[in-house]
């Protein structure tokens, strides 16, 4: 729960003073009990969203089961909440932050700067934005939210075992540094080739995706939020059932929608993710920070309407496992 809920009643500008230096002096001591009692967590969520709430739940649970909880207090903030503590305490840094959000995450880095900060239910871009303007930094990790590359690629060569080499045409926010993927799924003995492409705003999108479309074997979609609007998207859906190509979504709308399945990071994920990392740094001897890095944790939801039109027999478990499995070989 929140540590205040702060409401303003009709009553005159006296009463709305009065109501003001009171929440200043609640805030005032609600800080000062952190600072005394050691050790403590402050997760600060974006808004009051579901999918916020469910991420900070299932990082108080992992860390009941990590058995940190009898040795750390942990207290839940709004955003709203943390930025008035910050302006009435003047930025006192004596807790570890956890931001749930890229809204926290940005309040976080910027305010409490010499404070531990992990930023959680954040894509990769979205961090690398907000620490653009920070110097370098050994207090600030991150756990993001996008699925790492070589597990898409594991993915596909599941899909596709008896092929090779797997053709996996990939539509991504970022140019990737295909040679290098390439060359990383040969040491692991994936043979496989990859054509990606970034959508232009100036280019016909119909033109841009259909000849790879047309020459993959698995299409890989990858989270771009200025591009991948609701006409790509079911430009992308109905290019792969033309063309019977298996498309790889980032969400479980995209596997509702029409994608053969998903990789995504469910808020019970991204909070089991942070508090792995969380706990990892607690318990660290050199209290050294953890840098950022992919969450290991995901959900796969798979369309079996669509398994089926492409003649594709999938179960939902066995496939988690043999990607678990893949993954366990890599370390």
């Amino acid at each position: 729960m929140y540590l205040f809920r702060s409401r303003y009643h009709a009553g005159g500008s006296y009463l709305r003073c009065r109501t003001a230096v009171a929440i200043s002096l609640l805030l005032t001591i609600l800080w000062s009990n952190i600072a005394a009692a050691g050790q403590n967590i402050v997760v600060i969520t974006s808004s009051a969203l579901p999918a916020y709430q469910r991420a900070a739940k299932a990082l108080e649970r992992q860390m009941a089961l990590n058995g940190m909880s009898s040795s750390f207090t942990t207290d839940f903030w709004s955003l709203e909440e943390a930025k008035a503590v910050a302006a009435t305490v003047n930025k006192r840094q004596d807790a570890v932050f956890v931001a749930i959000g890229s809204a926290a995450a940005d309040f976080a880095v910027h305010h409490f700067v010499d404070s531990v900060v992990i930023c959680s239910f954040i894509t990769r871009n979205a961090f690398e934005t907000i620490g653009a303007d920070l110097p370098a930094s050994n207090t600030v990790s991150a756990i993001f939210i996008d699925q790492p590359i070589e597990r898409l690629i594991k993915m596909s060569s599941l899909l596709k075992k008896d092929q090779t080499p797997i053709k996996i045409g990939m539509l991504s926010q970022n140019t990737l540094p295909v040679q290098s993927i390439v060359s990383k799924a040969a040491a692991r003995g994936l043979n496989i080739e990859i054509n990606t492409r970034t959508l232009s705003l100036t280019e016909n999108p119909l033109k841009q995706i259909e000849p790879i479309m047309k020459n993959s074997d698995v299409f890989i979609i990858r989270p771009n939020t200025s591009l991948f609007n609701r006409l790509v998207a079911k430009l992308v859906l109905q290019l792969s059932m033309r063309y019977k190509t298996p498309v790889i979504g980032f969400s479980e709308k995209y596997a509702k929608a029409g994608a053969l399945l998903s990789l995504y990071a469910s808020p019970e994920n991204i909070g089991q993710d942070a508090a792995k990392l969380l706990t990892e740094w607690l318990l660290s001897p050199q209290n050294s920070l953890p840098v950022a890095r992919d969450g290991s944790e995901f959900t796969l939801v798979i369309n079996h309407r669509i398994a089926r039109k492409l003649a594709m027999r999938l179960d939902d478990e066995q496939l988690k496992a043999a990607l678990l499995k893949m993954e366990g070989q890599q370390h």
